[in-house]
């Protein structure tokens, strides 16, 4: 159920098509939107996103802004917020998706609660995605100013990518990046082995 082409490929990617797809390639249409001149983006833009959903595809997709490239940076609030900034710190923006009212929200959490204890039938499961293909349906068709409360922001600092460089954590053994490394002592560690030294806590066997 495909109301939006320029989404194709992140289905394709993400392997199906949900709201929250639908609500990241909304943003990115926004963003690009703001940023565009002459209907082409200038430049790469820096995002950090509230959320850990499938969003962060469509985000990636369409707006080339990775983790491997350190254009996108995640706060995991669980929240549809996103701060765009432009390459040249001139300008940012913030969007924050709007509550959106379907009608159907006590039907549709009931489902949702059967399906996540894996007690739904088969009538249960295709009325759970009649809802969904009708939020996503509204989604697609709703104007971006009915989605997203936007806000211009202060410029977010946009880092570079840089060579990786690794250090020997003392208590694994095992390297580590220089910049996620933690010095104890004139020795280095791993986060969880610095936790296991820091807290006591007893350190799993993972190998």
């Amino acid at each position: 159920m495909l109301f939006n082409m320029t989404l194709k490929r992140v289905v394709d990617f993400y392997g199906h098509l949900c709201p929250e797809l639908v609500i990241g390639g909304r943003v990115c249409e926004y963003a690009q939107r703001l940023f565009s001149k002459n209907g082409r983006l200038e430049g790469g833009i820096s995002v950090v996103a509230e959320n850990y959903t499938s969003a962060l595809d469509a985000i990636q997709i369409l707006l080339g802004a990775t983790m491997g490239n350190q254009r996108l940076k995640v706060l995991d609030y669980g929240k549809h917020n996103y701060t765009f900034s432009s390459k040249n710190r001139q300008i940012a923006f913030r969007l924050s998706l709007k509550e959106q009212c379907y009608g159907d929200e006590v039907k549709y959490r009931m489902l949702e609660g059967k399906i996540m204890k894996d007690e739904a039938s088969l009538d249960d499961v295709a009325y759970f995605q009649k809802l969904l293909d009708a939020r996503i349906k509204r989604l697609f068709s709703s104007p971006l100013e009915d989605l997203f409360e936007l806000e211009q922001v202060r410029p977010i600092d946009q880092l570079c990518e840089m060579p990786t460089v690794y250090l020997l954590c003392k208590g694994c053994g095992e390297q580590v990046l220089k910049s996620h490394a933690i010095a104890v002592m004139g020795k280095i560690y791993c986060i969880p082995c610095f936790q296991q030294i820091n807290t006591g806590c007893v350190k799993c066997n993972l190998h």
